[in-house]
């Protein structure tokens, strides 16, 4: 068992400052027939990031899952400051703010 793991067991883990970096290529998929990337692949690729990012922190999904423990993100936020096209490298940072164990 992780020590993330094993502090979500006591409570809560407040304020980390685990962060993770995605980063991605623009695929084809992304975009629309303009070549502009459209705003669901700007929520894939924040999913992928906070995936990542709890693997690396030792979190397994499967077994957690099969315990009946759930990753479950509360919200969101993306900021749209141009618009991302076919090719463009793109970086996703993440950080981990709070985790708390559910009622």
């Amino acid at each position: 068992m992780t020590e993330y793991e094993q502090a979500l067991q006591s409570h809560t883990i407040s304020f980390m400052t685990s962060q993770y970096t995605l980063n991605y290529r623009v695929m084809y998929y992304d975009t629309d027939a303009g070549g502009v990337v459209h705003n669901l692949a700007y929520l894939r690729w924040v999913e992928e990031a906070r995936t990542k990012m709890a693997i690396t922190l030792g979190m397994n999904y499967g077994e957690m899952a099969k315990e009946g423990r759930h990753l479950v993100l509360v919200s969101h936020e993306v900021h749209y400051h141009s618009p991302a096209f076919l090719a463009d490298e793109i970086h996703v940072n993440t950080c981990l703010e709070k985790v708390e164990k559910s009622s």
